[in-house]
């Protein structure tokens, strides 16, 4: 479904470092469909372009009632930043106050420069944000070449806002739409993501195998947690490889796990099939309606 047809306002509010670096790489990559606010008190802008950005300069605190109004109207809202300082930390929880009054469906990616003990960590119930994921820069170390940590962070954080945008905001043959995400993504807590990519024969299923084993998803034929979606994205593709796909991750979970599947197009991929799997709620066993 068309963003413009379903009246779904998508918005990124980039937070620290990690935030200004992450909406330049988004904005290079042309993700349709989503406005940018840039949160930047400090000197981060003068390293990267960003364009058609709403910047804030200013304190957070003096700053609230400005993202109040640029957050009015918003449908689904995603927080990217890191956490290196107890500045970005009191950011988000100022943010998510803000959420709460305009009852925005709000997704968290948060990024961390060591793994976080469990005092440290941002849990989504104190900050009313529906779904959230942490991940810390060693956990980041598989995906990254020797030198390039910062590319496999702007990249990860890119497959996640894309992986949930654009079902909803490119035209969908089997029509997923907004309120399929909110159904996986709405007080659901802790997330997990699983990226994989394949090109030839046996792709569908080479693919979704990657996305399985990613070293950021879950074991989900033992782990507890809520549904799944998942995104299968190529320039083209056959009935028989999404059967392929959605009957290998129908056999894996659990009977009463929440799937749901969309199909996107990427004439960026040139031949390969990629899988994006991310899996809500972990941890938590809730009672599906």
């Amino acid at each position: 479904m068309n963003v413009e047809e379903a009246n779904v306002v998508i918005k990124v509010i980039g937070i620290g470092n990690a935030g200004v670096n992450i909406i330049s790489y988004i904005q290079k990559n042309n993700i349709e469909g989503i406005n940018y606010i840039l949160i930047d008190d400090k000197v981060y802008l003068k390293e990267v372009d960003i364009i058609n950005t709403v910047i804030l300069r200013n304190n957070i605190d003096e700053g609230k009632s400005i993202i109040q109004e640029e957050l009015r109207g918003t449908n689904l809202l995603f927080l990217v930043g890191d956490i290196a300082t107890n500045s970005e930390t009191n950011i988000i929880s100022i943010i998510s106050e803000l959420t709460t009054e305009l009852a925005l469906t709000t997704v968290a990616i948060i990024i961390s420069p060591h793994e976080l003990t469990s005092s440290e960590r941002i849990y989504s119930p104190s900050l009313n944000i529906d779904s959230i994921i942490q991940i810390s820069e060693k956990g980041l170390l598989p995906l990254s070449k020797e030198g390039e940590l910062s590319e496999a962070k702007n990249k990860i954080l890119l497959d996640i806002v894309r992986g949930m945008t654009t079902p909803i905001t490119q035209s969908n043959i089997i029509g997923f739409d907004f309120a399929d995400l909110k159904t996986l993504i709405c007080k659901t807590g802790t997330f997990s993501v699983g990226i994989g990519m394949a090109l030839g024969k046996n792709r569908a299923i080479k693919a979704t195998k990657k996305a399985l084993s990613f070293p950021l998803f879950i074991d989900i034929q033992h782990d507890v947690f809520y549904g799944i979606l998942v995104n299968i994205s190529s320039q083209e593709m056959s009935i028989s490889e999404f059967d392929e796909i959605g009957n290998l991750i129908h056999f894996l979970v659990p009977s009463k796990t929440i799937i749901k599947v969309a199909v996107t197009y990427d004439n960026n991929l040139k031949g390969e099939m990629k899988v994006t799997l991310i899996a809500t709620g972990i941890g938590r066993k809730l009672t599906h309606n």
